[in-house]
């Protein structure tokens, strides 16, 4: 039996909660929900600063969104949990959009902009969205944007992606060189015509003081703690550091080389600074 009803409190109080877009299809005995929260890139940080990722940082606000949005729902009586399977932009194109050639999924409205987070639940309802509205072009845009050549026709090379080598706990070598903001990498997203938010304000911080470890409990709480960790944070500082040519940064650097976490990249931009 359809339950209307249930389904459209759900809807209300996600809405309340703070997404922007709220989607369902059926799944299994009960259904899954799509949360929706979008974001704007950011905008180029100035000199002596980088920027943190706007992704991350909405993706955080989203996962703190939905869970008080598991709290309400547990209130009201209705059964809900966050979705752990597999699978979640393929589900996704059930409700609508699609994946581009990036990997990434594709809102109507938000283009790739957007984090999104699922919620399961045993409410039985019909599918909303309109699957197959829209489509990639394969313009070819995020092909050349790729800086590591991890896009081809036939769609995304992971194991070649930046933005998955970049939230490693230690960057390989090879990838150093593409690092222009801490954590991911947006190149393709920013190329690609689908794409219409303008760039929008950013989180940027002074290179210096984070290279001596300052600022780091205030990303922590902004992109959460698996990726707010101190060698992550300060090892790509580091590597910004050196594609930056920052030479002010030198004795900060400096500092860290003998650090047990970021001390064999500091030695590495130490090298490319001290010709800065």
């Amino acid at each position: 039996m359809i339950e209307p009803g249930k389904a459209e409190l759900v809807k209300e109080l996600a809405y309340e909660a703070g997404f922007a877009d709220v989607r369902m299809c059926a799944h299994e005995s009960g259904s899954l929900f799509f949360l929706f929260l979008p974001y704007r890139p950011a905008k180029p940080a100035g000199y002596g600063k980088v920027n943190l990722s706007n992704y991350y940082i909405t993706s955080q606000k989203g996962y703190l969104f939905m869970k008080n949005l598991l709290l309400r729902l547990a209130q009201e009586g209705v059964y809900a949990e966050e979705f752990q399977g597999t699978g979640v932009k393929q589900l996704a194109l059930k409700t609508g959009g699609f994946i581009g050639l990036n990997s990434l999924y594709y809102h109507e409205q938000y283009g790739s902009f957007v984090s999104i987070h699922v919620v399961k639940t045993n409410i039985v309802c019909g599918d909303s969205g309109a699957p197959g509205q829209s489509e990639c072009p394969k313009c070819g845009n995020c092909i050349a944007a790729c800086p590591a050549g991890a896009i081809t026709g036939r769609g995304l090379c992971v194991s070649r992606c930046v933005r998955a080598h970049s939230n490693e706990r230690r960057i390989p070598a090879g990838y150093r060189g593409f690092i222009y903001q801490l954590l991911g990498c947006e190149r393709c997203q920013a190329a690609c015509p689908f794409n219409r938010a303008a760039p929008g304000e950013a989180y940027s911080f002074d290179l210096v003081e984070l290279l001596e470890g300052k600022h780091l409990k205030q990303i922590r709480t902004l992109v959460g703690p698996n990726y707010g960790r101190r060698r992550i944070i300060v090892g790509q500082a580091v590597i910004y550091a050196a594609n930056a040519h920052y030479a002010p940064a030198l004795a900060a650097v400096e500092a860290l080389a003998g650090d047990e976490f970021v001390g064999e990249t500091a030695r590495w931009a130490r090298e490319i600074l001290k010709k800065s």
